[in-house]
């Protein structure tokens, strides 16, 4: 009697955990489950293909737009493009056995392709930057060459972009008028650039680059670095373009920046008013004004940090900024900061012959010209140990 009942109990056991187990095994097959199927898009039309080793006998696709089908392996065209959830349910003898669920994006692809002209001639050659455009977020997310004043893109995915039209920095030294790096809309700052909506817009564009026709000369320069702060990353580089302003705010000259050549320096400027505006797509930047005296044939430094979103003036604490004080007969020369002994100054006619030489042990001197014809020299401070300061150009009165 004990062993029918201890039998009947083991059986009692095995048949609970085979139902266990089968119950599992059926909710393991009823998961929602991914790559169940491939897919290939072309614009927006989008091939299915079932993948699964799941055995059915009937499908069933929700495409996510309120269409579905019960092909094996349809074809959808969707309306408008977009991201969508797709799901696969396989049945057997009107059981499921098997759904897949996968996200897809419908995007599509253009080509982009236009004209770059300087007046009513083409750039000769150049780079057009592609960047995406939202707020204060970007990307540069291709760039070509500017080939005879054209230039194209393909495979250009939909979305809103800006195109940027940088000539080559020395493309023509000394020709007039000077042409300037341009964004979509034929303006030269990245707040006020055009949107382009590849979906709704032509994809053919012409930019006509901005430029500055009257020539300049005078006794000055406006030089400096620039530098990224800690917190700046940017996967692909844009450029970083300082451009010159007049007093007008009409761009005058610009230099092309790179993390290989961080310096820019604008010669030959007459007194008056200017302004610094540094463009890098995406940045908030500000213009800073620069007002160069009569007499005042100094070099003016200006740095600059580039920030994640904002470009700012550095503090200008550096032993290599010099003062140069408007002079008649005496040059008074300041050289901040700089505590490191003995400072030999020289002065070079345009030559390159030494007409004067001076050792100081201060930081503040100045220089007795009278026995120095007028003229345009080159003023070079230098440390004892023979490192160079600074050089500067200067323009004696006497």
């Amino acid at each position: 009697m004990k062993k029918k009942k201890a039998l009947k109990y083991y059986l009692t056991l095995v048949l609970l955990f085979l139902i266990i187990t089968i119950s599992a095994n059926n909710n393991k097959l009823l998961q929602t489950e991914t790559s169940g199927f491939i897919y290939i898009i072309t614009d927006k039309t989008v091939s299915f293909t079932n993948n699964s080793k799941a055995e059915g006998d009937q499908f069933y696709w929700d495409f996510g737009t309120g269409e579905t089908s019960t092909e094996e392996n349809p074809t959808q065209i969707f309306k408008t493009f977009g991201e969508y959830t797709i799901t696969l349910s396989i049945f057997l003898k009107n059981k499921l056995k098997a759904r897949y669920t996968e996200k897809i994006k419908v995007i599509g692809k253009y080509s982009l392709s236009g004209q770059i002209m300087m007046g009513e001639n083409p750039l000769p050659n150049g780079n057009v930057f592609l960047i995406t455009n939202s707020k204060s977020t970007y990307n540069n997310t291709a760039n070509t060459n500017i080939e005879d004043g054209v230039f194209s893109f393909s495979d250009i995915t939909s979305g809103e972009y800006t195109l940027y039209a940088v000539p080559e920095p020395d493309y023509g030294n000394f020709y007039f008028p000077k042409y300037i790096p341009t964004y979509t809309g034929n303006v030269y700052k990245w707040e006020k650039a055009d949107k382009i909506n590849l979906e709704r817009n032509l994809t053919e564009f012409k930019i006509n680059l901005t430029s500055f026709k009257e020539p300049y000369y005078g006794h000055s320069c406006i030089k400096g670095k620039f530098k990224f702060d800690d917190n700046y990353n940017e996967t692909i580089e844009t450029p970083l373009i300082v451009i010159l302003l007049n007093n007008n705010k009409e761009p005058m000259d610009f230099k092309r920046l790179s993390p290989y050549n961080t310096e820019y320096c604008f010669e030959y400027l007459p007194t008056g008013k200017y302004h610094i505006h540094i463009e890098k797509a995406g940045c908030k930047a500000i213009d800073y004004e620069i007002n160069i005296q009569e007499n005042e044939p100094e070099n003016i430094s200006y740095n600059f940090i580039i920030g994640e979103d904002v470009i700012k003036r550095e503090d200008l604490n550096s032993e290599e900024n010099i003062t140069i004080a408007p002079f008649q007969q005496q040059l008074k020369i300041s050289v901040p900061n700089y505590e490191k002994g003995i400072i030999i100054c020289e002065i070079f006619d345009t030559a390159g012959r030494m007409i004067y030489q001076k050792t100081e042990n201060s930081s503040i001197f100045s220089i007795n010209t009278t026995q120095i014809n007028g003229g345009m020299y080159f003023l070079r401070i230098n440390s004892f140990d023979n490192k160079n300061i600074r050089v500067s150009k200067i323009f004696i009165n006497n």
